[in-house]
């Protein structure tokens, strides 16, 4: 994997800069390390990609 594998343009219309009010309304986006599938989901919806004995990492940036 090289650095230059993530170069890209990202239009500055797209980037978020303040969170969204309501929070539970906050998007996530999901990559199936086995299947390689994107799913587009809601923050909410979290907990059914986590299973037992995995690591969660929080900031609060």
């Amino acid at each position: 994997m090289k650095t230059s594998d993530f170069a890209f343009e990202l239009p500055e219309q797209l980037i978020a800069k303040y969170p969204t009010e309501q929070r539970t309304a906050s998007r996530l986006l999901h990559l199936d390390g086995v299947t390689g599938a994107l799913g587009h989901h809601a923050f909410t919806d979290m907990l059914q990609f986590v299973d037992a004995g995995d690591l969660l990492i929080f900031n609060n940036t």
